[in-house]
């Protein structure tokens, strides 16, 4: 299992990958990889909602966040 600086980068690097002609490319890698991770937490929580009108139960959000953390110190 990847750690989460390594999926973070790993996320940002597949970014990085389709946004090679910008001429800021590694800014807007980050960008978009962060937009990305926001959505699977975002999904994460409605389906915690959904399965017990709360988000106390964790489907993977606080791996997700740590990805975030990560790719927000890169």
């Amino acid at each position: 299992m990847k750690t989460a600086k390594e999926k973070a980068i790993e996320i940002i690097n597949d970014f990085a990958f389709v946004c090679r002609d910008n001429g800021n490319y590694p800014e807007v890698a980050k960008q978009c990889a962060l937009i990305c991770v926001n959505e699977i937490i975002s999904e994460l929580n409605n389906i915690s909602i959904g399965e017990s009108g709360t988000t106390d139960i964790d489907y993977g959000q606080s791996d997700w966040i740590e990805v975030k953390q990560e790719i927000e110190k890169l």
